[in-house]
């Protein structure tokens, strides 16, 4: 007994013996556990026992010894991670820290020494969830996948940092505190993939792979120009299928925007804009994209011209029926669904975006027409060849000199003289009336936001000027949002938007470009003197019927009108949301949308006393009545300008309610369901009116002449009182589903009732699917 004592103590010295004389060199920075193990058994010869679950709770490895004792190694690597080590001859047993015990002011309990169960949610910024989010403990391979409610459970240490991603949005990183229970908003990535991002319809935000619709997206950093005054301006070309026509290019124009084509022979086919859920309306009661001589309603713009662009993220157009299967009869011409920014959780970011662009006027040299000396050259040719005139030329250019000459009114000296003197002063039209355009842009927005809470604000001052002398547009607006999940269930929103729109133009009977292309520069626009060259228009033997026509030959000057004629219009708007979301039972989700839009609207066009517009309309020159004379009581307007005004008010409210249900069943079918009902009031109240009469020279004031032509004039003029109210009262539903992201399946149904049906039941409610 006693030699086999000495044997088993002498074994056991070498067996500590050895093990002290081990010695590891290991260099790693974020190594993994199983590596630092690995190294172990290969320097060493031991073997190290371990289960592969404490590898997904070890942390990383940073470490650089050389020739550490085995058992110091052992001490360095696991001090600052929740595992022990026994050694037992050769081997080396891994195995989790033993429990603790903890005590408390109230009762004593155990608990596993540093773990901390986290539950928790990962949602949007819409706080619907995310199905498949990956969250980790950074450092380690602990991971685990958010299931069908965005819902997760994951073992970590107070300090741990989890790594929150998922594809398509930006990763976030949570430091691990005393709450067990957290939730996670990811906000989308700006490099967002294409075949998984989010489609907001106005009713519903769905993937692009649930949706069977015709739906084009764009973004609006990828459509963005400094140069162009509203977004419907920038989206020319950026969507297929889109058909676009600028029929001005004056600055607040209204382009026409077709979707489905021309849909409507009598009714309107510009598509339905809507704003963050909310439906848009035209600031006047009339479609603006297809005016053909509005005078200064060209200048109001659309429904979305008041919007700042660089508050806005995504732009969706509907294509197909299903849009009318969801906003009713009113989308049949498509619809443009519009989502602005969100403020991001973080430290407040301040953001300046601003541009200057200058656009080069055209020039004489990027068109192919005559100039002075060959106009001169081409008139010439035609009295050698003897070719005709089809009816007899005015006098005026080289013409005009020749027929003089002819007369004898002038010499032959004269005449060369004066065929020199057009070809030096070789008139530029172009660059009399028009200018390189500067158009300024510029934004600032501020954006942040806590755990719950987001804010974004934003300011914007929009100067674009016409690429026309006395055209140009300046728009100042302002955004406010916030957002705040007040509870995981309960979401509350706010939104409001301001802005207020000034433009200025030209009068219906001036248009510069038109004059600049078909005038010869031959005509001088001004005399020796510098006053402005009057010339004879001859509408005197043009204008029909005879009784209308005037009396006569039209005194004309393209730069006395565009001084003594114009347009302007001025729009005031501002819009209020508010947003309430409320989840229960985990798939159900009620919605409450509010908003509320008003908008004030003035435009004016008007004509001076000396103005060639209201001498044909005086039927004589100005200055040329004498009054008391027959002349002077059979014109209309024998004194003063006229003044067109148009005052309009807009008011338009929406009240919405919706349930949604969103559910994957055994991994294969997903079913996303919407029922809702929606109650919308639309109100115009407007009155406008012409003043004969008109002398700003004294005031603005009107004061008429009563001439017996006037007082019949105005016994059939009333001024037009353009009243009118919209109600609808609206239900809907959609129901879509899908099986393992291949097949999709959507179906829309809506019913409006409105006002505009009449009375007969049998007209109310009609259903569109």
């Amino acid at each position: 007994m006693r030699i086999t004592a000495i044997f088993l103590l002498v074994a056991g010295l070498q067996v500590s013996a050895g093990t002290m004389s081990q010695t590891v060199t290991f260099r790693g920075k974020g190594d993994v556990l199983k590596k630092v193990f690995h190294a172990i058994e290969e320097q060493t010869g031991y073997v190290v026992f371990y289960s592969k679950n404490l590898l997904n709770i070890a942390k990383a490895v940073d470490l650089d010894v050389q020739d550490m004792p085995l058992e110091d190694f052992l001490e360095t690597v696991l001090s600052n991670q929740p595992l022990k080590y026994v050694i037992e001859n050769k081997s080396i047993l891994i195995s989790p820290k033993p429990t603790v015990k903890k005590e408390s002011a109230d009762a004593e309990f155990y608990a596993p020494a540093a773990f901390v169960q986290i539950t928790g949610i990962v949602t949007d910024t819409e706080g619907a969830a995310l199905v498949g989010a990956s969250i980790t403990v950074k450092g380690t391979k602990n991971t685990v996948i958010t299931d069908g409610n965005g819902r997760f459970s994951i073992n970590a240490n107070v300090g741990d940092v989890l790594v929150i991603s998922y594809i398509g949005y930006q990763t976030r990183e949570v430091t691990v505190g005393n709450e067990t229970s957290i939730r996670v908003v990811l906000n989308v990535s700006q490099v967002e993939l294409e075949d998984v991002s989010i489609v907001n319809t106005g009713y519903q935000r769905l993937s692009k792979r649930e949706l069977a619709s015709a739906v084009t997206q764009v973004k609006y950093k990828d459509i963005e120009l400094g140069s162009k005054f509203s977004v419907d301006q920038m989206l020319a070309g950026q969507v297929p299928g889109m058909m676009f026509l600028q029929s001005s290019g004056e600055p607040g124009s209204t382009p026409k925007i077709r979707i489905r084509g021309t849909s409507s022979i009598i009714g309107g086919s510009a598509p339905l804009w809507v704003l963050d859920d909310i439906i848009l309306e035209d600031p006047v009661p009339i479609d603006l994209s297809n005016l053909n001589s509005p005078d200064a309603a060209y200048l109001v713009g659309s429904a979305i011209a008041g919007i700042n662009p660089t508050d806005i993220e995504t732009i969706t157009v509907l294509k197909d029926a299903s849009a009318t299967a969801i906003y009713g009869s009113r989308a049949a011409n498509g619809v443009i669904v519009i989502t602005t920014k969100r403020g991001r959780i973080g430290k407040p970011q301040l953001n300046y975006t601003g541009n200057i662009s200058i656009n080069k006027r055209i020039t004489y040299g990027d068109l192919n027409l005559m100039n002075a000396g060959e106009r001169i050259k081409l008139s010439q040719e035609i009295m050698e060849d003897n070719i005709k005139y089809s009816r007899v030329p005015r006098r005026l250019g080289y013409e005009g000199l020749y027929l003089d000459y002819l007369d004898r009114v002038i010499s032959y000296d004269e005449f060369k003289e004066g065929v020199n003197k057009m070809a030096r002063n070789n008139t530029d039209w172009y660059d009399l009336l028009f200018r390189n355009s500067v158009t300024n842009n510029h934004a600032i927005s501020l954006s942040g936001g806590a755990e719950r809470t987001t804010y974004y604000a934003s300011l914007n001052l929009s100067d674009v000027q016409g690429s026309a002398k006395g055209s140009d547009q300046k728009r100042y607006s302002a955004m406010l949002k916030l957002n705040s999940w007040l509870s995981n269930k309960f979401y509350v929103g706010l939104q409001v938007n301001a802005s207020n729109t000034r433009g200025r133009g030209f009068h219906s009977s001036v248009n510069p470009n038109k004059y600049a292309y078909e005038t010869a520069r031959t005509i001088p626009a001004n005399n020796d003197d510098g006053t402005y060259f009057m010339y004879y228009t001859e509408q005197k033997s043009q204008e029909f019927p005879a009784v209308s026509a005037p009396k006569e030959d039209m005194l004309y000057n393209i730069l006395n009108e565009t001084k003594l004629t114009g347009s302007k219009s001025n729009v005031a708007n501002i819009t209020a949301q508010f947003n309430l979301e409320y989840k229960f039972l985990n798939y159900f989700r009620y919605r409450f949308t509010g908003g509320f839009d008003q908008a004030l609207t003035n435009t004016q066009s008007w004509a001076e006393e000396r103005s060639n517009f209201v001498a044909t309309r005086r039927l004589w020159n100005a200055g040329s009545l004498v009054p008391g004379t027959d002349n002077f009581n059979n014109s209309v307007i024998p004194w003063g300008g006229i003044l067109s005004n148009n005052d309009q008010r807009k008011y338009s409210y929406t009240v919405r309610n919706s349930f949604d249900f969103n559910k994957t069943f055994n991994d294969d079918h997903l079913v996303n369901a919407m029922a809702g009902q929606e109650i919308r009031s639309l109100q115009y109240k407007g009155m406008s009116n012409t003043y004969y009469g008109w002398q700003p020279e004294r005031g603005n004031t009107v004061s008429p002449a009563l001439t017996t032509a006037y007082l019949n004039y105005i016994s059939n003029l009333r001024p037009t009182i353009t009243d009118n109210i919209n109600n609808n009262l609206s239900w809907f539903g959609s129901l879509t589903y899908t099986y393992r992201d291949k097949i999709t399946v959507n179906g829309n149904v809506r019913a409006d009732g409105s006002n505009n049906f009449g009375e007969n039941p049998k007209y109310r409610f009609l259903p569109i699917w």
